[in-house]
């Protein structure tokens, strides 16, 4: 009888502990996208993965500079030949750049936010295929004020 006095507390304890976990989940899905959201993004470096293998890396700033507090997309060199003008918004985990060209609205790509760091860095995932087998991991900076004193960790260099 003196074990079956610890059952409700073990499972209160044990329904507190699943409750946590699934609070912790839906904020960290909320916490990265509302990081974003208002502030400026300068994308930095890419890695490309095709299966699972790296099949390339470089400067991500060559298809699109930032994604500016205001909706607004600077263009890097190569989107710059190929469209007028582009324009971003955050749905869910996910953000939307829509590009145009002299007639309107006319292709889109979807950003995956897959980590936001508190020191201000950011890593979104671009899918170059339907299945999921290639695609880009690209670093951003969150270019805000809040991030002027963070301390950078050498990791983020050295992946990057």
């Amino acid at each position: 009888m003196g074990k079956l006095k610890f059952l409700p507390i073990l499972f209160a304890a044990v329904l507190a502990m699943v409750s946590f976990a699934s609070c912790s989940d839906d904020d960290d899905e909320g916490g990265r996208a509302s990081a974003i959201k208002g502030e400026d993004l300068l994308f930095c470096d890419y890695v490309e993965y095709l299966d699972g293998e790296e099949v390339d890396r470089g400067s991500a700033q060559g298809f699109i500079t930032y994604l500016l507090d205001d909706g607004t997309v600077e263009l890097g060199r190569t989107y710059g030949r190929l469209y007028s003008a582009a324009t971003w918004t955050v749905n869910g985990n996910a953000i939307i750049v829509t590009f145009y060209d002299g007639s309107g609205p006319c292709a889109t790509e979807r950003y995956e936010i897959e980590k936001v760091y508190d020191f201000g860095g950011v890593v979104l995932r671009l899918y170059l295929d339907d299945k999921g087998m290639h695609y880009r991991r690209i670093s951003c900076e969150i270019d805000s004020d809040k991030y002027d004193n963070a301390e950078i960790p050498d990791w983020w260099y050295e992946e990057w």
